[in-house]
């Protein structure tokens, strides 16, 4: 089934640079990747980003923004294209080009190369054991992220671990722990790989420990393992390398709270989501969002733009501000992991795990920072764990999928979406594989609702 993946991951590694070694047909050449030195290693990790942000609507170029927010209830599309109606009416085909190729196909892509680079090291004596440690880490945090929007968008997933092509063509879908284990393992293995500090000078656009640490603080919370995902947020929150910022400075490339970003591709594109919703206008704000903000919260007024169309008044997402540039210095870029989720995640989990007084002060630096009044004293739990998630709502809206599956993981789906979307059946919330890999694989079967 991942003939083409395949296909696409030599592509990659041989047209980056000469650092391939081949001796076997194109069909095998990614399982005898070798790298002559630690340049050229490096040269391939960076790889592991490019597919995806490189182009308008790869996963982090605004697909895992932009169709979790139109499956869910926080956006519309003004597109009459059907790759964004599908989503937006919970009605996505087989065929849907952005949940087949652009999101299913790009972090399968990635993976592949994640795993050809891993395989790489281990077959390249010339790299230097420091080169090893810190290029492994970032394959293996890339291959867990990746991972995770997968099992998460898609359900159980075919779990390639090689680049073996005799091996990965008829793989079947893999349990949802078997995943989730593979993602711990992998970040906890990036974690004692990775520096504290940062390999690019300047900007947070490579993973360090911190966020391999923050995204298993949030693996942790999703498998309800709320001691860990405590001990993990508190980590970082408590590393003293990030800080909450003013709400116009949370996304520029310059602010502490900025865990991980990704860099968009050439000088005068900024950020692929202020493109989509800035520019473009192609996605906007629901009525659903709007009317959930408290009043009051500033973030209605910093991280919302008003905008005209056909004489009628919406707002967009106005997070990125900036989205073409003129060649000076970029000021903002894609934010992967931020330290305002973590805050978040730490409340759930107390607030799970019965510590009320805490969940709250947590929840507190987020409101105040939003202009809101704090938390009231002698809060239930259930009420406090119901305002986490509005206030995950509010706080991550139109990022990669937040509020999709924070719906999705607090089985309250059918009854929060179902509200508001017609048509909304159970099925809906898992996306639906390919009809092209179904096809290619005997071995797979499609999710519940798309046969």
């Amino acid at each position: 089934m991942f003939r083409r993946y395949l296909f696409l991951i030599t592509l990659t590694l041989a047209g980056c640079t000469k650092f391939v070694e081949v001796a076997e047909p194109i069909d095998q050449i990614p399982s005898n990747v070798v790298f002559d030195d630690d340049t050229k290693a490096a040269a391939a990790v960076r790889g592991l980003y490019s597919v995806m942000i490189s182009a308008l609507y790869a996963p982090f170029g605004g697909s895992l923004s932009v169709c979790p927010g139109l499956a869910s209830d926080e956006l519309i599309t003004t597109s009459t294209l059907v790759d964004f109606t599908d989503f937006q009416n919970n009605a996505i085909s087989t065929s849907n080009s952005k949940s087949g190729s652009s999101i299913w196909g790009n972090l399968y892509t990635t993976i592949y190369q994640a795993n050809a680079v891993l395989q790489g090291l281990e077959n390249s004596p010339n790299v230097t054991p420091a080169a090893k440690l810190w290029i492994g880490g970032e394959a293996h945090f890339c291959r867990a992220l990746y991972y995770f929007y997968l099992v998460n968008l898609y359900g159980p997933v075919p779990m390639p671990l090689t680049t073996d092509y005799t091996t990965n063509t008829y793989l079947p879908r893999t349990s949802i722990d078997s995943v989730y284990n593979l993602i711990i393992s992998d970040l906890q293995t990036a974690q004692g790989s990775l520096d504290n500090n940062y390999t690019a000078t300047g900007n947070r656009v490579r993973p360090n420990k911190w966020a391999a640490t923050a995204l298993l603080a949030r693996v942790y919370l999703y498998r309800q393992q709320w001691q860990a995902a405590i001990e993990q947020s508190t980590a970082v929150i408590n590393s003293g390398y990030y800080a909450l910022e003013p709400l116009n400075n949370v996304f520029l490339n310059a602010g502490k709270e900025n865990i991980l970003q990704l860099v968009s591709p050439g000088t005068n594109l900024y950020t692929w989501d202020a493109y989509v919703f800035v520019n473009l206008k192609a996605h906007l704000a629901s009525n659903s969002l709007l009317n959930s903000f408290e009043e009051g919260d500033n973030r209605k007024t910093s991280w919302l733009s008003k905008v005209t169309i056909s004489n009628a008044t919406y707002y967009a997402p106005y997070k990125y501000k900036v989205s073409l540039g003129t060649g000076t210095a970029k000021t903002e870029n894609t934010t992967l992991l931020r330290l305002g989720e973590q805050y978040l995640i730490r409340a759930e989990a107390y607030a799970h795990a019965g510590n009320i007084a805490s969940a709250s002060a947590d929840l507190d630096s987020i409101r105040h920072r939003a202009g809101l009044p704090l938390m009231m004293e002698g809060i239930t739990q259930q009420a406090l764990l119901d305002t986490i998630l509005h206030e995950r709502r509010i706080e991550l809206f139109s990022e990669l999928g937040h509020r999709w599956l924070d719906v999705k993981r607090s089985g309250k789906a059918d009854a929060i979406f179902g509200a508001v979307k017609s048509g909304w059946t159970s099925t809906d919330i898992l996306f639906p594989l390919p009809l092209t890999d179904i096809q290619r694989d005997p071995n797979l079967t499609q999710n519940e609702g798309y046969n």
